[in-house]
Order: structure tokens, then sequence, then C-alpha cells
């Protein structure tokens, strides 16, 4: 794994007392008939920021004992697993999900090995990230309740070539291919024309949260073929609870994407002809 800085993946103090700041703001600005109400926002404020400095705080502690080659500073009891975690940001309505799926037994380490690591992923669509990923769950008393997690390219599998062919009623017809190798995607899409606009090859990942969604190729006619990096930035990443989309970026995800293959998740490519004012074909394969 490459040398790197674990990274934390929990919001610190900071973050939220900004947030605080900023309803306060708005009340003042938008609403200043409600500023009674900046009281009951600041009391409710500090009480987010002080459990958001405790978490944080234990999270750094775990990433104090660990340099990214994963040798521990000191023996530290831990349990092999993955992590899941699902975070939809919608306001006052935004839903968190977060567990620990062992994939061992506790045991006393000295370094962080990733024998049990059979892939990962990390999904994020608008406001919604989805990650699941091998990690270590730290036992010891100084960070009870944080998880260490991993993200190398070695250990996502080879998979497929998997290949569809379509065609429509008025003689279009499309042909497509895929394959993960490693952490490269190889995709391949080939379109003739007679009515229909254009052809594409999607790729979707479903989740038992959400079903993410990323385009591969397009094209209007003609032959495409593309070789996409979804290996994601290696390096280990310490989680307490829900990652927030705003973190998608660390660990490598720009905008919307998908890196990544596991267990965590059904993946299915998608070819699809697009037909002026009428449904689109599709037709799909498990990779």
């Amino acid at each position: 794994m490459e040398a790197c800085r674990p990274e934390v993946l929990v919001d610190s103090a900071w973050d939220r007392a900004g947030i605080a700041i900023i309803a306060v703001v708005f009340i003042a600005m938008l609403a200043p008939h409600a500023m009674w109400a900046v009281p009951i926002v600041l009391l409710a404020s500090a009480a987010t920021i002080i459990l958001a400095a405790r978490r944080f705080n234990k999270a750094s502690r775990a990433a104090e004992l660990v340099d990214c080659g994963g040798a521990l500073k000191r023996p530290v009891a831990a349990r092999p697993g993955y992590v899941v975690s699902y975070y939809h940001d919608a306001g006052r309505h935004s839903t968190t999900y977060f567990k620990f799926e062992p994939a061992g037994e506790p045991t006393v380490l000295s370094r962080l090995e990733w024998h049990h690591a059979r892939g990962y992923i990390a999904a994020a669509s608008g406001p919604r990230l989805y990650l699941w990923l091998p990690a270590y769950e730290i036992l010891d008393d100084c960070c009870r309740g944080v998880y260490i997690a991993a993200v190398d390219p070695a250990f996502l599998p080879q998979r497929g070539p998997v290949q569809l062919t379509l065609s429509t009623p008025e003689g279009d017809s499309a042909s497509a291919g895929l394959a993960l190798r490693g952490a490269v995607l190889e995709a391949e899409l080939t379109f003739w024309p007679v009515k229909a606009r254009s052809a594409r090859l999607e790729l979707h990942v479903d989740t038992e949260h959400h079903r993410f969604k990323k385009v591969l190729l397009a094209a209007e006619s003609g032959s495409r073929r593309v070789e996409l990096d979804i290996g994601g930035r290696p390096g280990l990443y310490v989680i307490k609870g829900a990652v927030p989309p705003t973190r998608a970026g660390t660990l490598g995800i720009e905008g919307e994407g998908l890196l990544g293959y596991g267990g965590g998740g059904e993946y299915t490519a998608r070819l699809v002809i697009d037909i002026p004012l009428r449904p689109d074909y599709h037709v799909d394969a498990q990779l």
C-alpha cells in the first residue's frame, strides 16, 4: 500500500460550529422576527459540537496508533470485518446508517493485515454516499467504537468480461462489453442506428439503501472504448459512524461516481438504446 497519512472521516467540532453559525446568520437575515429561536439553536448546537469534539478526538487518537503501512505503535485489541456506511444528506430529513460486519475473532495485533479483504465499494450520487470497506474494529478503551478501514486496489478482483447485444424492431442495434481487471474497468460500445437517438452503457450498483448508476459510454453511432480507474485513493481511513457525502472527495470520488467492487453491492451492466418520444430499450447482465 502506498505511503499515506491516515485520514479521519469524522466531522470535527469546527465543522459543527460552522453549521451553527450559518443557522444563526440565516435566522438574523431572513427571519428577524424569529430571533427568539437563536438561544435554542445555540444550545442545541453546543451539545452537537461537544459530541462532535469527543467523536473527533477519539478518532484522532486511533489515527495516531497506526502508520499507513499498517504498523501499530503498540499492541492493540481489534477485530477484522467490514464497515457499512450510508448517508443521505437531506437536511432535517437526512438518513444515516452504520454497522460493522465481523469477519473474524478479536485478537491482539501489532500490525493491521488485510487477508480478510474481499474488495471494497465507495459510491456517491448527489447527497448520497455509500461505503462498504474492509476494516478493523478497535476494542481498546482508548478508541473503542472507532474503525480503521482500508482502500487498496490490490483488494479488487478480476470479473468478466460480460457481453451484451440489443436491437429494436426498427432495426437499431448495439453491442457492448465490460470487464473488471483489478482497479481498471474496461468498457466498449458499438452502435448502429436507424431511428434511435443514441446508445449507452451503464453500470448499476444495487445496495440495500440505494441504486447507484454511472454512465460508462455513450454514442450516437460507431464504436467507443474506455478504461476507467476505479481504484480510488489508496490509504487507511478512520471512521466513527456514517460518513457524510462531503467526504467523498477524500476517498477519490469526484462528483458522482463508483469506486471498487465487493460483496456490499450487486453489479449490473445495462445496455440502453434511446428512442425519441418512446420508452428506452435495455438489456442487463450481471458483472
